[in-house]
Order: C-alpha cells, then structure tokens, then sequence
C-alpha cells in the first residue's frame, strides 16, 4: 500500500501547484487530519486482470 499512497500523495502535490495548498500529507495513520480543513479519502476495488 505504500507506494500507492505515495502515487496518490505525488499526483494530488503535482494538481496543485498552481494553488495555495500549505501542505498535503499521505498517511495510513488517521491522526495526521488532525486540524485539517480538508481531507481526501481515495477508495476502490482493486482492478482485475483481463
């Protein structure tokens, strides 16, 4: 899940340079939203072969 986090973390700080996002975070830990004004939770089924 690792590098999944990271990718998703890397595309939401690349869609935003142009924006004045202070810091944007990618955790498996929920406490880091902790005094957020915004939280992005990505969910799916993992895509099947074929």
């Amino acid at each position: 899940y690792g590098d999944k986090l990271k990718g998703e973390m890397m595309d939401l700080q690349h869609g935003s340079l142009f924006l004045r996002t202070h810091k944007i975070v990618a955790d498996k830990d929920y406490a880091v939203t902790a005094n957020s004004k915004i939280v992005v939770v990505t969910a799916g089924v993992r895509q099947q072969e074929g």
